[in-house]
């Protein structure tokens, strides 16, 4: 298969920001990834083509999170511990419990999903 080219004119774009660090996408990951680049003195911007920030938990209204455990222990931890206290704290989840699929009502971590907003 040979190479295609494409020229395009020469153009002016103006600069929004000068970052270190860009993070695509708003999600819990892109959160996680945008507030742990800032923490380590990282500029960081967010760039998101939805809405809102959050993902499918704010947008898409899913309120459910996790697992977080392994049906034995807890296993989460780092920001997104952070992100479940604060949202503890506010009252807008509950704790996390480590159990069977089968008690499906505590299995997975349900959270109001206007908080994450």
């Amino acid at each position: 298969m040979r190479k295609m080219k494409i020229t395009e004119p020469a153009r002016e774009t103006s600069v929004l920001a000068e970052t270190n660090v860009v993070v695509c996408g708003g999600g819990p990951a892109g959160i996680g990834a945008a507030l742990a680049a800032a923490r380590r003195g990282a500029r960081t911007v967010v760039v998101e083509n939805q809405i809102c920030l959050g993902g499918c938990g704010t947008r898409g209204m899913l309120n459910r999170l996790g697992p977080y455990h392994n049906q034995k222990d807890i296993i989460l931890g780092g920001i997104p511990w952070e992100i479940l206290e604060k949202l503890r704290q506010r009252g807008m989840a509950g704790p996390p419990t480590a159990t069977s699929p089968k008690d499906w009502q505590n299995y997975w971590l349900v959270f109001d999903p206007f908080s994450m907003n």
